[in-house]
């Protein structure tokens, strides 16, 4: 975050209030050398009452602007100067010294708001004390010393988002909300130290952005960078770099689970492609050590030792099918399983809710697809679809489902209402007598037991 310039919302020009030579006629009085009233010919509307001399303001007297600004208190040589009220047009309130047409010294503000300033000011601004600043748009609350921001407070952007917490020489150093790093980035989330630090977020201008854990001003911890050219990292990162375990799914439908160095594969991990599946070594981002290669319909197509993202030998693998992953796309495949959930509403005469998903199984297991519930109340059935998300143990047999937006749903009667979202989570079973067929049943997040099948 930049230095900012420091300027106070009560600027006003001391050219603007008076005229070095006053234009205009004495209306009644002394106006040379004694107390009258001067009406100035411009601005139009604008009257001087109070002492003169040699024919300038000078001593006590009350400046009424034409736009409905007011100052009473002390003049020196036709300007403000010495101790005085000023009330602004908008409603604003400054009490205390002024210097040459300027506010300086010591004094106190109240805004039309409410807000309070108060303690010694410089060229129009608070100096040292509590008080409010602005540039441009921007507007700071709080401490202030020698012009910047020095202490407890809440600086608050143009765009309405704000940091507050504490600061020292116009910097954030702990505290939490929105700060404006550069052109380039903007960051929400907490400070501590003077440097990103905690759970925050990071955008860049080209809508990337960083959410997670910082430490000393960079990533560290659990986290996810999405880069708008590439695709989504995420997993452990250490000093801005994701390395350890993590995972990447590019923008062109291709994705990653397994080791990370500085942000390239490295060490174990599968790679999800277009026309295939690599499960194996990596280095520096690269296909090296021993691996295997799977084909669309995890066929293994190669297994053996890879070099700088080639096979390095010649052989083929024995064409074998994963039995696993066969056994997963027998249940998973685009299958449809009809069956209930024990769902029922109080209080009205109606059946439990009936239940009608389709599958997909994706290489690494997880789960797409939809799901259409119905239920009947008074004699009446009402549905709602939406989509679901989730993943397939293949060594237990375990299924995790995670409940989306709807993509359809009836209107309930008596003021009932549907609930998005929600999990489950289940098992598969063999159909008894009936191979190459399976039920799903198990509970949702609501309690709610559940079992479908595709038979």
């Amino acid at each position: 975050m930049k230095s900012l310039l420091l300027l106070s919302i009560l600027l006003f020009s001391a050219s603007f209030l008076y005229s070095q030579e006053n234009e205009g006629k004495c209306v009644s009085g002394n106006c040379i050398d004694g107390v009258g009233t001067f009406k100035y010919s411009n601005p139009e509307g604008k009257i001087y009452k109070g002492s003169f001399k040699n024919g300038y303001c000078d001593g006590q007297g009350t400046l009424i602007t034409g736009d409905g600004a007011k100052y009473v208190g002390t003049f020196k040589n036709n300007k403000i100067h010495g101790k005085g009220v000023y009330t602004f047009a908008n409603g604003d309130v400054y009490t205390g010294e002024f210097r040459n047409g300027m506010i300086a010294g010591v004094g106190s503000a109240i805004y039309h708001d409410g807000y309070k300033s108060a303690g010694s000011w410089k060229d129009n601004a608070i100096w040292t004390g509590y008080g409010l600043l602005n540039d441009s748009s921007n507007i700071y609350k709080g401490e202030v010393k020698e012009g910047k921001y020095e202490g407890k407070g809440t600086y608050t952007y143009a765009n309405g988002k704000s940091f507050t917490g504490t600061f020292h020489d116009g910097l954030p150093v702990s505290g939490s909300g929105y700060v404006k790093i550069s052109d380039d980035q903007d960051y929400e989330g907490s400070v501590m130290g003077g440097k990103l630090s905690g759970s925050g977020t990071l955008t860049y201008s080209d809508g990337s952005f960083y959410k997670g854990l910082f430490s000393n001003g960079f990533f560290n911890g659990e986290g996810s960078y999405t880069d708008v050219t590439d695709g989504i990292y995420s997993g452990t990162f250490v000093d801005g770099e994701l390395t350890g375990k993590g995972t990447y799914k590019g923008n062109n439908g291709t994705s990653y689970e397994g080791n990370f160095k500085e942000y390239k594969f490295d060490g174990y991990g599968e790679r999800v492609y277009t026309d295939g599946v690599y499960k194996g070594d990596w280095v520096a981002g690269k296909r090296d050590g021993e691996g295997k290669f799977y084909d669309k319909e995890m066929n293994l197509e190669y297994s053996g030792k890879w070099k700088n993202d080639e096979r390095a030998e010649s052989q083929t693998a024995t064409t074998t099918v994963d039995p696993k992953w066969k056994l997963a796309t027998e249940i998973f495949g685009g299958q449809i399983y009809s069956g209930s959930q024990q769902q029922t509403i109080e209080g009205y005469d109606g059946s439990g809710m009936t239940i009608k998903s389709k599958y997909f199984i994706n290489y690494n297991y997880t789960i797409t697809g939809s799901v259409t519930a119905t239920i009947s109340i008074d004699n009446q059935n009402y549905s709602n679809s939406q989509s679901l998300t989730g993943y397939y143990n293949p060594d237990t047999f375990g299924v995790h489902l995670e409940f989306g937006d709807f993509t359809s749903t009836d209107t309930l009667p008596n003021g009932l209402y549907w609930i998005p979202g929600g999990s489950a989570d289940g098992e598969v079973y063999t159909v008894e007598g009936h191979p190459g067929y399976y039920i799903i049943k198990g509970k949702t997040s609501s309690g709610w037991t559940f079992e479908e099948s595709d038979y």
